[in-house]
């Protein structure tokens, strides 16, 4: 009898901790959480611990009713026991993380620790409590601090960093407006049962969830590349470091989770490589197609066929018409014959024709001939005549021999007019005399232009013996074209991808062509032209014409394109680029300075004592920002008297963020023991500035990077933009008089002018505390400014220290203070 007594007990208590679950766990959970041996999760599982009437109650219920079947019999049989088994869950992981009394020290000392059990012991937590009635536990929780550790200099709060390791700060801010809520429910209690000129001291704590509200959801930042420096130094685990990216969207995201792939176990990689995949995806959220093409490449080479199926999957539930098409064409090198089977699948099932023959096409180049073959019917099955050719000529080169020749015939007539851009492409799926043919009637029926590109196009690809004739025929057209600004570029077009022997008479035609022009630029743009072309033995004759032709014209960027071609030390180099240089100085205005396109023509070529005007010119506009971008971006581009100039410029900044960057950029440049040098001057910046310190890990000693990533980590980040001595400073001082909340200063913060502004409300609170309209009003209009509070408030404020003294005697106050001393140690 006690056996079976023994067996009740322990079957209505895994219905207890079941019911008290905030999600299904399985038997090895209920087990830990009951102090079960490690046999017993086996006997749990198969209920074989329940009474016999309770297993009869709940045979043949689904899984998916299995939860909500287990509640109701609760509610009748075992609801006494809820409150405890609520505790004693919420024991089970306190006794695990070193106890509330402690502050949680195993936790932050092993941050692991929250792992276990999937994490529910995070998740749900603050729920146990709740449910078990000890609210007090549940603010003393949301207030453990222990130290920060890694050699940070503040400390932390435990709960916010565990959830925010484990990328639940959603969680976290759930937790906060519960306990917000608790706070709330006591002090409408004290309202309730007190006079009007009694305290209700829980209304401080209202004010510090709000103010740790804010601070948490600034906190919820990706530090981006920072992570991975921080992982691979050892300061952070996988999980938060992959937590981390997670914040970011898009393709940040998809490129720092590639990124990070060669420091993550290898169990963690498949899902990271599987994130930065469907990231890739969705790159550009806005905009379809939205896949970001490169970065999808690199991400798709890596995948395993598992984690091709499930690209796959992810690229058919893409939002829009073309984001499909283009995953799956970045996708479909890659994709095995069993997954290019689901690939076509999705193809098919695009809304139309245009669209599926856009991705069928995509796909064709990688089938099999299988594959190919079982393709066709859909092709010739497409009403749009364009579709379908288009489809077909990608799937031909993939059939079988025997079906080509048939499915060439479903084409039609080869020709520019039925196929349009299409005909270079299907007429190289023609047999050899054919093509000659569909080729010669097509310079019947196209404008000689649109034939020439046609021609050269198909040449390109045709085999050598057909070549020369093709683009004989394209040379003797183009020659026929009267008009010299669409002849000459088909010349040159054609003298590019004409053998050595033929493209000499060509380029002759041209150069003399283009001296027979009047106009100067046309003239110098045509010679440089030609001389691309010409092997470098012959270019300097006509090339010092052009750049004096292009110097005339006083045409900057036909004088750096000229210039560019003649050797470093020819005698005219130098003083066609400082010509360029001051024509452009001269048509830069202040406001737009140096444009980039500019720069993308100046800095590759000029020499170094030019790239010392350009930084001179630059530093001398007195724009600190636009001239720390340029010494960042073309550092590559400074050497020798430039480089000197551009460390004058970066040792000038006053923001020492500016110098810091510039300092560190240039480094680059320079030779090991100066380099070294120029970094810590670059480091001593970064310390004056707080920030950037996890930049220059990078390029110091590997020996100094933990240290550094250390000292960066306890810097100012998450806080607000006031100091704490700021913050303070602004509120009132116990040892004068305290002035009343009604004529308490309100921070007027960025919001200002706008009517639903947390300003704005506390001065309609003032209002109705001076016109004495009650209590519980007054109260309202605090709670609705602490709902709308923002990162930009002051958390410093004197009207909401006064409010909390008024409205809620001393405690109230003394809490609201210890908050904003507590926001600042635990995310300034």
């Amino acid at each position: 009898m006690s056996d079976r007594r023994d067996v009740g007990d322990l079957g209505s208590s895994v219905l207890v901790m079941m019911a008290a679950s905030g999600e299904p766990v399985d038997a090895e959970v209920i087990a830990r959480w009951l102090g079960l041996a490690a046999s017993e999760p086996v006997r749990l599982r198969h209920l074989s611990g329940m009474p016999p009437e309770t297993r009869e109650d709940i045979s043949g219920v689904g899984p998916g009713q299995l939860l909500r079947a287990v509640r109701r019999l609760f509610d009748v049989r075992l609801s006494a026991s809820l409150v405890a088994t609520h505790g004693r869950i919420a024991d089970h992981y306190l006794a695990l993380w070193g106890g509330l009394e402690d502050g949680l020290p195993l936790l932050a000392a092993r941050p692991r620790l929250g792992d276990v059990d999937g994490g529910y012991g995070l998740r749900h937590l603050v729920r146990h409590l709740l449910g078990a009635g000890r609210s007090a536990e549940v603010h003393r929780l949301l207030a453990c601090e222990q130290p920060a550790g890694q050699g940070r200099p503040r400390v932390m709060n435990v709960w916010f960093d565990a959830r925010h390791r484990a990328g639940q700060v959603d969680g976290y801010l759930q937790d906060l407006e519960a306990a917000r809520r608790l706070a709330r429910e006591a002090t409408d209690a004290s309202a309730r049962r007190s006079a009007p000129q009694q305290s209700a001291p829980s209304l401080g704590l209202e004010m510090r969830y709000t103010l740790m509200r804010v601070c948490a959801g600034q906190a919820d930042r990706s530090r981006g590349s920072m992570a991975i420096t921080l992982l691979e130094a050892g300061l952070w685990d996988d999980v938060r470091a992959l937590n981390d990216a997670r914040r970011l969207r898009g393709g940040h995201r998809a490129r720092i989770l590639l990124d990070m792939l060669p420091h993550l176990p290898t169990e963690q990689r498949p899902q990271a490589l599987h994130e930065a995949v469907a990231s890739a995806m969705i790159a550009n959220e806005r905009s379809d197609p939205s896949v970001d093409d490169d970065l999808l490449t690199e991400a798709a080479a890596l995948l395993s066929p598992e984690g091709l199926r499930r690209a796959v999957e992810f690229a058919a539930g893409l939002e829009g018409v073309s984001s499909p098409i283009v995953a799956l064409t970045g996708l479909a090198p890659h994709l095995p014959a069993e997954v290019m089977g689901a690939a076509l699948t999705v193809a098919r099932l695009l809304p139309a024709d245009v669209y599926r023959s856009d991705a069928l096409e995509g796909l064709a180049p990688f089938l099999n001939a299988t594959q190919a073959l079982k393709t066709l019917p859909t092709a010739l099955a497409m009403p749009d005549p364009f579709s379908r050719a288009s489809l077909l000529i990608a799937l031909i080169p993939r059939l079988p021999e025997d079906a080509r020749e048939t499915a060439v015939a479903e084409l039609g007539p080869i020709s520019p007019e039925s196929l349009g851009w299409r005909w270079t492409k299907a007429v190289l799926l023609l047999p050899a005399r054919e093509r000659q043919a569909a080729i010669a009637g097509a310079a019947r029926s196209s404008a000689p232009d649109r034939h020439v590109e046609a021609l050269a196009e198909v040449a390109e690809v045709l085999p050598p013996n057909e070549r020369h004739q093709v683009l004989a025929d394209a040379l003797a057209l183009a020659r026929t074209i009267p008009d010299r600004e669409v002849r000459e570029p088909l010349l040159v077009r054609l003298a590019r991808i004409l053998p050595a022997g033929a493209r000499q008479n060509v380029l002759t035609e041209l150069l003399s062509a283009a001296r027979a022009l009047l106009d100067e630029d046309d003239r110098a743009s045509l010679l440089i032209e030609v001389v691309e072309l010409m092997p470098p033995e012959e270019r300097t004759g006509p090339l010092e014409e052009a750049v004096e032709l292009a110097r005339t014209a006083e045409n900057a960027s036909l004088i750096i394109r000229g210039a560019a071609l003649l050797p470093a030390d020819h005698p005219i180099r130098h003083a066609a680029l400082a010509e360029a240089l001051r024509i452009r100085l001269e048509n830069i205005s202040y406001e737009n300075y140096f444009a980039y396109q500019v720069l993308d023509e100046l800095c590759p070529v000029l020499p170094d004592e030019l790239m010392a005007v350009v930084v001179n010119e630059i530093r001398e506009l007195d724009r600190p920002g636009y001239l720390g971008r340029f010494l960042s971006r073309r550092a590559e581009h400074l050497s020798g008297v430039a480089l000197d100039a551009g460390l004058a410029a970066a040792r000038s900044f006053v923001d020492p963020d500016n110098r810091a960057g510039a300092l560190a950029a240039l480094s680059g440049q320079l030779p090991p023991p100066q380099r070294q040098e120029v970094l810590e001057e670059a480091l001593t910046a970064a310390r004056e500035a707080r920030r950037g310190l996890d930049y220059l890990a990078r390029l110091l000693p590997s020996d100094r990077r933990r240290a550094l990533l250390m000292e960066e980590m306890g810097y100012w980040r998450d806080g607000f933009l006031d100091s704490a001595d700021e913050a303070f400073a602004g509120l009132p001082n116990d040892s004068t008089r305290p002035v009343p909340f009604e004529f308490s200063s309100v921070p007027v913060g960025e919001t200002w002018g706008l009517d639903k502004a947390v300003h704005a409300v506390l001065l309609r609170a003032q209002r109705a505390w001076r016109r004495g309209e009650g209590r519980a009003k007054v109260l309202n209009l605090i709670r609705t400014a602490l709902d709308r509070y923002r990162f930009v408030e002051a958390p410093g404020s004197p009207a909401l220290a006064s409010a909390a003294r008024d409205l809620g005697g001393p405690v109230a106050e003394h809490e609201y203070r210890a908050a904003v001393r507590d926001i600042y140690r635990w995310w300034n």
